[in-house]
């Protein structure tokens, strides 16, 4: 809610206040906006649904703009921009959002956003998850070349530029009968996204392997 000089009162979209600050591509500035939803079921088991929205914006005008519902109860935050979309042909920009709490049992969502000079391209939202000894449940995007602002250390694939793959590893332990000690039950699938014409759509037969 804001108030103008001449006493006027009302509403200004929060991206407009700079969530990201002065991310910026040359004469292109990215805002983003966060809201919790305010439609029908807001909540699902008293978790908010946030309401994410990036708008690319040039010389005050809106040129691209995508928009996503995340349910999610933990902080929003974003990463610096990288210039070069970590070496993935045709784009021009990555931008990324962390969404989650820092604690065991809750998830964590991640929501990368390519920018290929004209629009915004977003991917699909992946999500990470563990209880320290129990479970895992870890998502990924394998791009060409590897990050040099994450804290996580990953790397690229290093292999077609024009490539990114999803990676998905997943572990859960379980107690044997008889004190037997513990089982682990784990797997790992790698497969690379595909390009429809107009969005990366996430791979088919990323669930446990049969084999």
């Amino acid at each position: 809610k804001i108030k103008t000089p001449s006493g006027q009162t009302g509403f200004i979209w929060g991206g407009l206040l700079s969530l990201w600050g002065a991310q910026q591509d040359g004469e292109v500035k990215f805002v983003a906006g966060v809201v919790q939803s305010d439609g029908a079921q807001p909540e699902q088991d008293g978790v908010p649904t946030l309401s994410v929205e990036v708008r690319a914006v040039r010389n005050g005008a809106v040129i691209s703009k995508v928009s996503t519902k995340i349910q999610n109860q933990g902080t929003v935050r974003n990463r610096s921009i990288e210039f070069g979309a970590r070496g993935l042909k045709g784009f021009r920009d990555l931008l990324c959002f962390d969404i989650g709490v820092d604690a065991c049992g809750y998830p964590n969502d991640e929501w990368y956003i390519l920018w290929d000079g004209i629009k915004l391209v977003p991917l699909p939202i992946i999500t990470s998850i563990a209880d320290g000894g129990v479970f895992y449940h870890s998502e990924d995007y394998l791009f060409p070349e590897g990050s040099p602002w994450d804290e996580n250390g990953r790397s690229g694939h290093y292999g077609d530029p024009s490539l990114i793959f999803l990676s998905i590893s997943h572990g859960e332990t379980e107690e044997l009968d008889e004190n037997k000690g513990w089982n682990e039950n784990s797997w790992v699938r790698v497969r690379p996204m595909v390009w429809d014409g107009k969005q990366f759509v996430k791979p088919k037969n990323m669930g446990e392997p049969k084999d």
